[in-house]
């Protein structure tokens, strides 16, 4: 065999070669890939279920924030969305495990039909289970007023008696939402013997306290008042006013406050009026979103 000859068929056969290593490569290549893939998925697998057992201890715990818990895993899991379904059968977890807040929210559950079959009958089951938890000094006065709104909400449980009790138990603990329902049973005589003087005691207490609610109701009453009284409501609107800016919150509170300033600002309600700053408050409510404001601004 010539020198010519000799090279050509070695030349053959190293291609030959070339591509059957080449074609073997390839294929290693893929199942490397496809190994690697599925560990990647095997590892996210593993860490969703991983979330959602610790969000099912939290709730065996019984810890009250277990919504923010559950968000808390969803954002920093990926592929994890806890559905109505999933938040049932949390909630549930925590209900059968004698916690008071989980009865309650499963209870509303039911009422709404989210996650399970709407049933009434069933709600009742573990607002009672839930009544039963506070006997036994295990629910906090955050989920006992919890309880006493879901019955005083629902007529279809038709245990409005019961919220009733249960809302002035949480009054007497220094629940300023409480102790607004409270003085609004007493103002309407509708679930107890109406007594004004409770009742402005109980609004008292509620705005002491801090309730959003009792203290728009009682700057609503100033400005129907004379002077004076329309004097004090300018004050305490632009007490709240202020503070809204300084805290920098756009709370619908503090909007309704730079409104209310900016219209008695505006009809010289309370104080001397001044369209320049009635300009200025409304302009800060209008931003915010308060309807009412963006109207009056373009009356100015």
């Amino acid at each position: 065999m010539n020198n010519k000859i000799r090279n050509g068929v070695v030349a053959v056969l190293l291609a030959s070669f070339a591509g059957a290593a080449m074609a073997v490569s390839d294929e290693e290549m893929e199942r490397q890939r496809q190994i690697h893939q599925q560990r990647i998925a095997d590892e996210k697998e593993s860490y969703l279920q991983n979330s959602i057992r610790e969000v099912e201890d939290s709730a065996r715990k019984g810890v009250e924030q277990i919504e923010t818990i559950m968000s808390l895993h969803e954002s920093s899991t990926d592929g994890l969305q806890f559905t109505d379904e999933d938040r049932f059968r949390i909630y549930r977890i925590g209900a059968e495990e004698g916690h008071g807040a989980y009865q309650i929210k499963l209870a509303e559950y039911y009422l709404e039909g989210k996650g399970v079959e709407k049933s009434v009958e069933k709600a009742k089951e573990w607002l009672e289970k839930a009544e039963q938890t506070w006997l036994s000094s295990r629910l906090s006065v955050e989920s006992l007023f919890k309880l006493a709104t879901v019955y005083l909400d629902d007529p279809r449980l038709e245990r409005e008696d019961r919220g009733a009790y249960y809302v002035f138990q949480t009054c007497q603990q220094a629940h300023p939402e409480a102790c607004y329902r409270t003085g609004l049973i007493f103002e309407q005589g509708r679930l107890a013997e109406k007594n004004e003087e409770l009742a402005a005691e109980a609004f008292r207490l509620a705005r002491e306290g801090g309730s959003i609610s009792a203290v728009h109701k009682h700057l609503k009453e100033l400005l129907k008042g004379g002077e004076q009284e329309q004097r004090e409501a300018f004050g305490l609107w632009m007490k709240y006013a202020q503070m809204g800016v300084d805290r920098g919150s756009d709370h619908e509170f503090f909007v309704t406050a730079w409104y209310q300033v900016g219209a008695m600002y505006l009809d010289g309600i309370g104080t001397e009026r001044d369209p320049v700053n009635a300009k200025e408050w409304l302009r800060r409510a209008s931003e915010a979103g308060h309807p009412e404001a963006k109207l009056a601004l373009g009356g100015i």
